[in-house]
């Protein structure tokens, strides 16, 4: 899994883990918050370093700012940091297993590959009607 990835869920893993959940999955999401930690703190000192190596500070000594002639490579070297495999593995939660709970559909969206849907999905006809409801005739 990318570091762009985790990124993108740590919020609604949090989210995720604020909600009753049953013990094996409430487990599983602290465990993996635990490591995703490990993983911020580890691209946090990559960042700051690569802040500390191509920026200068401002004035005031409150703000890296990277120069012009720097912001290619910086771009770059940030993707890289991004796009870099985390080190960890997530294995996925089925929908059934979370019971009868609340949560935003954003933050399911942002849990797709975390959350899987055992329930079959809906197929959109072209040009048909596409109330696929049972009680649709």
């Amino acid at each position: 899994m990318q570091v762009s990835q985790l990124v993108a869920m740590q919020a609604s893993l949090v989210a995720l883990a604020n909600i009753k959940l049953p013990i094996k999955v409430s487990y599983r999401i602290s465990k993996i918050l635990n490591q995703i930690s490990g993983v911020m703190k580890r691209v946090n000192a990559e960042q700051r370093n690569l802040y500390q190596t191509m920026g200068v500070l401002n004035d005031d000594k409150s703000q890296w700012i990277i120069p012009d002639d720097r912001k290619a490579d910086f771009d770059a070297a940030m993707l890289a940091i991004m796009d870099a495999d985390a080190g960890i593995t997530i294995l996925p939660v089925s929908v059934h297993d979370l019971g009868d709970i609340s949560i935003e559909a954003g933050h399911l969206a942002l849990l797709a590959g975390f959350v899987l849907d055992d329930v079959p999905a809906l197929t959109l006809v072209e040009g048909g009607d596409n109330d696929q409801s049972p009680t649709a005739a």
